[in-house]
């Protein structure tokens, strides 16, 4: 790890210790862990690996519960929004202003214009409200089992669902 990673690093365990300096949202750790872990293999190098170890370092329950609907399919915490892709376009449970930074994401066979995921996990780095276009950190894709950056258009979603997740406090 680069001296700057480990600085960072130590940044994100002394905000989610409470250690004095200012402390974040929940979500706000959320991203700052994956922040300092961006070019790095985080745990298996997973996708799931990533907001696993992400909740847990930031204070939040890694997993909220059993797989839903079907066996893989991840709780996060408490779901906030959902997307999925129906013959008349996709349908959406909230608005995109419920999902913010630090929120992880769900993917069940899901397709876009040019990517397609069987199953995926992601954490939300930025949204656009007005749009539904998201930043996101994600690991183990296009054969890169290191953390990484994406673009998200929720809105050209063809196929399959994602579900968004809030973090919840590990107590």
């Amino acid at each position: 790890m680069s001296v700057g990673g480990r600085a960072a690093l130590v940044a994100v365990l002394c905000l989610s210790q409470g250690t004095g300096l200012a402390s974040p949202s929940l979500g706000g750790r959320v991203v700052a862990y994956c922040e300092a872990h961006l070019n790095q293999k985080v745990g298996s190098g997973e996708c799931a690996a990533l907001a696993y170890q992400a909740l847990k370092a930031s204070g939040a329950r890694p997993r909220a519960g059993p797989d839903f609907p079907n066996r893989g399919d991840y709780v996060w915490g408490l779901e906030v929004f959902r997307i999925e892709a129906t013959p008349d376009g996709p349908r959406r449970t909230a608005e995109f202003s419920a999902i913010l930074p630090g929120d992880v994401m769900q993917y069940r066979d899901v397709r876009f214009v040019r990517a397609h995921a069987d199953h995926h996990t992601a954490v939300v780095k930025s949204i656009d409200p007005a749009t539904g276009n998201l930043r996101a950190f994600v690991q183990n894709t296009g054969g890169r089992r290191f953390v990484v950056e994406i673009d998200v258009h929720l809105l050209k979603l063809s196929k399959g669902w994602i579900r968004i997740y809030r973090p919840v406090p590990s107590h």
